[in-house]
């Protein structure tokens, strides 16, 4: 049939999902055969055309507003800086945006948001999505794998396949069938004061105040939800009643909860409770690897052999040398605040997924990757 495109009232209201950032140009030099300019690449997954008048596309930090534009169904936008539209134009339809976000190389926060500012799609992209250490370095596009799953992140993107290095206006070059078929659910609740939890799922939960029934921590429903990150990965919850100091709680959010594709999640509760100040003795090291195999990571394990619930984001850590009565610098344990609970083990290496490979046995809940580790 034929959309009229003039008539911008009558089009449809999108969803999240319905439009998605299907390409990223982070890196565009050394040039391959494209433009040696950033881009991002939308894609209209629904059946229905969309007016992007008063749409946004942010970095978390700044925004840039869409014209009046079209989009019809299955077509790809390029999206690119203003002063830069007419190198993209030959590939395909071409919007230039005034405050275009200027693409990290190593990776950032991108989303799009509606003219009522609500979430359509969004990603966390990172220089390892390229799974290919020669094209990391510039000069190839990330490409989505499957546009059915479009906030299933790390393991559905992949360095363009293209000889020019991208496929800016048409379908991707890794374009396959890759389900997301896994939900793995809580990843932190901390309380933020007595009545106010912050709570973390590892993908995008979106509407999860119309299953606000489906949370409970004790029995009790949580009071009240709302977004705390801009992918609806994170949420602020105000509870009925006060915690009490001391006691550990736990949280637990029903099926009804799931990511994007429907997945029941497969950590589904969580402990918690308000941390005591940290004393002398409360943690201990118990485990220690300062010689691993070649290209293996060093790891250090914590022990809570107090009774209290200690904050891991309070605990700081240096080695010394004696000799020279000298430190390294100053690191710290957690980047965020998490419960340590009475009895816990808390481990920290720089590469989790190589640990967890290699010591199978462990559980991958107790363990957290950090940017540095002092030197051992």
């Amino acid at each position: 049939g034929q959309w009229n495109t003039d008539n911008t009232n009558a089009l449809s209201e999108a969803g999240p999902g319905d439009i998605i950032i299907s390409e990223i140009m982070a890196d565009p030099s050394p040039v391959v055969a494209l433009p040696a300019k950033e881009y991002i690449e939308i894609h209209n997954r629904a059946e229905f055309a969309f007016n992007l008048k008063g749409w946004s596309l942010s970095d978390g930090k700044n925004s840039c507003t869409f014209p009046e534009r079209i989009i019809l169904p299955g077509a790809y936008m390029i999206l690119c800086q203003l002063q830069d539209t007419g190198l993209f134009k030959s590939y395909g339809k071409t919007t230039g945006l005034k405050s275009f976000p200027a693409l990290t190389n190593e990776g950032q926060l991108l989303f799009l948001s509606d003219n009522t500012s609500k979430l359509i799609h969004g990603i966390e992209y990172s220089s390892d999505w390229y799974g290919d250490v020669l094209k990391n370095d510039g000069g190839w596009s990330l490409e989505i794998i499957d546009t059915d799953y479009p906030f299933y992140q790390e393991g559905n993107w992949h360095a363009s396949l293209s000889m020019d290095g991208g496929t800016p206006g048409k379908v991707n070059s890794v374009s396959h069938k890759n389900p997301d078929n896994i939900f793995l659910g809580i990843e932190n609740v901390f309380p933020v004061d007595s009545i106010t939890i912050s709570i973390s799922f590892s993908e995008t939960v979106l509407n999860l105040d119309k299953n606000i029934d489906n949370i409970e921590i004790e029995g009790s429903e949580v009071s009240s939800v709302i977004p705390s990150d801009p992918l609806m990965r994170g949420y602020t919850g105000i509870l009925p009643e006060n915690l009490q100091d001391g006691r550990v709680y736990t949280l637990y959010a029903g099926d009804e909860i799931t990511d994007f594709a429907g997945n029941q999640m497969r950590r589904n509760e969580f402990r918690f409770g308000i941390p005591d100040p940290v004393q002398k003795g409360d943690i201990l090291f118990n485990e220690l690897l300062f010689n691993p195999f070649s290209g293996e990571p060093d790891f250090i394990e914590f022990y809570n052999c107090s009774e209290k619930i200690i904050d891991a984001s309070a605990l700081i850590i240096v080695s010394v040398i004696d000799e020279l009565n000298d430190t390294s610098s100053i690191l710290f344990v957690s980047g965020e605040k998490r419960c340590i609970l009475p009895g816990d083990y808390y481990a920290i290496t720089t590469d989790r997924k190589s640990l967890l490979e290699r010591f199978s046995s462990s559980d991958p809940d107790k363990i957290f990757e950090v940017i540095k580790l002092p030197s051992m």
